[in-house]
Order: C-alpha cells, then structure tokens, then sequence
C-alpha cells in the first residue's frame, strides 16, 4: 500500500466533518467557540483557525508505534481520540462554568465584560464590598448597572484588578485547551480512517 498523502488525509478529515455537519454536531460545535469566546480574547476566532490548521498538520507527521494491545476494542488512535473527547466535555463545562461566573453580559446583550471571581468578597474591592451590602440578593450584572460601570476600567470598581485578570488568563487557557483537544480529537479520527 502507498503511503497516504497529505491530500488524502484531508479528504478522510473531510469525510468526518461532512458525516458530522450532516447530522448537525460540528457546526453547532464550532459555534461554541466563536460565539463564547472570552471577553479578553476577541480574536479568538482567527487565532482557532490558526490553531486547527497547525493541529490537522502536526497530526498527519504523528506517526504512533503504540504497542499491540488484542483486548483492545479499538485501534490506538481512536482510543486516543476518545480520550480527548472525554477531557474536552470535561474542559468545556469547566469553561461555561466560568464563563458564567467570571464575566457579566450588558443589558442589551451585545458585550461581554471581564469580571473577577463572581460575588465572593476576596475578590471584590472595598466599593465591590459596600455594593454587595447594599445589594446582597442581586447578581454582578445587576451590581454593574447601578453604578455605570458597563464601560471600559468599570469592572476595576467592583473587582481587584488581579482577579479581573486572573480569570480571564484562566478563561482564555481553558477555551484554547478546550479546542485543542476538540481538533485534535477530530484529526486523530481522520489519520485512523486513512491508515485502516
């Protein structure tokens, strides 16, 4: 058999996503991480689309010699992908639980502002303090409207600067892992169905 070309490893890629468009899991997968982006991330989808090209490429040149394992029910890279998906699922309610808790949405729903750690009082500033006395029952979006602080430098009233910061590194290197693995999951399926 000749050795498959970096062409035929994009058509058995294809082949993949095309089943999956078809039953309607890819592009709302896609989505994902385009429309949930971080805050500080805005770029997000033009650095992901960066990423998966170098992902699809570096998987081609991976050439496993895994042991033979006969109690295997799958090939290795299957097994391998499925490890991925799995960290992936668990990363990417890591993320939306963050996500949810990190960064509050404007009143009219068009931006996302980077938050630090929710409503816990570590976290928040002596005027964030005072405002969460006032307002104990009410969320940081709510928090944000009272005093104007939907603006740029506005969540440095309520929250510590590090915090602010803090969440949105860890938000961004979650989102990136999350995708990583989702590419990198799926191209390992597309070199399994072109070595087979």
């Amino acid at each position: 058999m000749p050795k498959p070309t970096f062409k035929d490893y994009l058509s058995a890629f294809r082949s993949i996503n095309g089943i999956l468009a078809g039953i309607g899991v890819l592009v709302p997968a896609f989505s994902i991480f385009t429309i949930y982006s971080p805050p500080f991330f805005k770029g997000a989808s033009l650095l992901t689309t960066a990423i998966a090209a170098i992902i699809i490429i570096v998987t081609f040149y991976y050439d496993p010699s895994p042991k033979k394992n006969p109690r295997a029910k799958f090939p290795y890279l299957v097994r391998l992908s499925l490890i991925a998906f799995a960290i992936f699922f668990v990363l990417l309610i890591v993320y939306f639980v963050l996500f949810d808790l990190c960064t509050v949405e404007t009143p009219g729903g068009t931006e996302r502002f980077q938050i630090g750690f929710g409503q816990y009082d570590w976290g928040l500033t002596n005027t964030g303090l005072e405002v969460k006395a006032k307002f104990p029952d009410k969320t940081p979006q709510y928090w944000m409207m009272y005093g104007a602080w939907f603006r740029s430098g506005g969540p440095n009233v309520l929250w510590k600067t590090w915090t602010i910061y803090l969440s949105g590194i860890i938000m961004i290197l979650v989102f990136v892992l999350t995708f990583v693995l989702w590419t990198f999951g799926w191209a390992l399926l597309a070199k399994q169905k072109l070595i087979k």
